[in-house]
């Protein structure tokens, strides 16, 4: 295994962790201290080991390449798809359906034209793919002591994802088409996504691992106010959330995405409004100088044939209307030209 773990150290983004376990190698995007601190809520913890916004990039002139993977839960969800470009198009989207609870394998094998090419694999957003092995021309990485492949050179400004449902990428299909992704791949970041299903503004969850971040996105909000017990609660955690990361990274530019639309926004919540969380955020924020809030309230739309699941969670071209948004709002000011 210590030709492959090199190979995937070399290759690959959106991991802080790498490790052999189970006779396979894990990209974990959480440390070890990160994912104990999950420990309180199982789906939670369960949610840690998906492997939203891993991506191996390399060159190779192999005319096929095939990675044996082992699909496990990592969220509530029970799909998991590869998306594979080469050359910066997408070529192929693989995977299928698996039993929760059970472990899946799969092969993703694609076939390569001549020449040197640059492929790029986005790993299951809602669940946690391992490897098992990586061939290329039929050959394991395990005995090419670095033929075959040439990793590419990881350049980009380093960007940090933290969030809930939405972020992690429910419910993209397409693992590159969530809008972390598609926000990273537009600027050139390379990114890390921290994204839970389910989760709030939880400072417990917040420590500082291999990863050093030039950019910092937030977006949580939703679940927040739809399951804190009081006003006082909702707000008492959005503050003690930002109050410790900024402690953490205390000169990085925070950017906080306010939640996006939801249809049952007219239950009345302890929490208060829902179009009044925008600037609850707005006020909380306004203490900490290198954190700037912008209003997600419209970046998916209002249309339910933009959600998988008519109300909440944003299907692929809900996705992309969030990213293109976001990136126009980054423009505004001034975050990206």
């Amino acid at each position: 295994m210590k030709n492959m773990i090199e190979f995937l150290k070399k290759t690959s983004t959106g991991a802080v962790e790498i490790y052999e376990e189970k006779g396979r190698v894990y990209l974990a995007r959480f440390s070890h201290e990160q994912r104990e601190a999950y420990l309180y809520k199982p789906d939670f913890y369960t949610k840690t080991f998906a492997t939203s916004g891993i991506i191996i990039a390399f060159e190779t002139k192999a005319k096929s390449i095939c990675a044996k993977t082992a699909i496990e839960q990592g969220s509530s969800r029970s799909f998991f798809y590869f998306d594979t470009y080469v050359n910066g198009v997408l070529c192929d989207h693989s995977g299928g359906q698996f039993e929760k609870g059970t472990e899946t394998d799969f092969n993703l094998n694609i076939e390569l034209a001549d020449g040197k090419k640059l492929v790029e694999i986005y790993f299951p957003q809602l669940a946690c793919a391992s490897v098992k092995d990586f061939l290329f021309d039929g050959i394991s990485v395990s005995d090419l002591c670095g033929e075959k492949w040439r990793p590419v050179e990881k350049n980009g400004k380093r960007v940090l994802f933290f969030g809930d449902s939405i972020t992690q990428g429910y419910d993209a299909e397409h693992p590159s088409y969530d809008y972390a992704a598609i926000t990273a791949r537009r600027n050139g970041y390379e990114f890390v996504n921290k994204g839970i299903g389910g989760d709030v503004h939880n400072s417990r969850v917040l420590f500082k691992d291999s990863f050093d971040p030039e950019l910092i996105f937030v977006a949580y909000g939703t679940n927040d106010w739809n399951g804190m017990p009081t006003r006082e609660s909702f707000v008492s955690n959005i503050k003690g959330f930002y109050e410790k990361l900024t402690s953490i990274y205390p000169t990085t530019p925070i950017v906080a995405i306010s939640p996006v639309w939801r249809k049952d926004n007219d239950i009345e919540r302890p929490t208060g409004d829902f179009f009044g969380i925008h600037d609850t955020i707005c006020d909380i924020c306004a203490d900490f100088e290198n954190v700037t809030v912008v209003d997600g309230m419209n970046f998916v739309g209002r249309c339910e044939e933009l959600f998988s699941d008519k109300k909440l969670h944003p299907n692929d071209l809900g996705f992309f209307t969030y990213a293109e948004s976001l990136c126009r709002k980054l423009i505004e000011i001034g975050f990206i030209e």
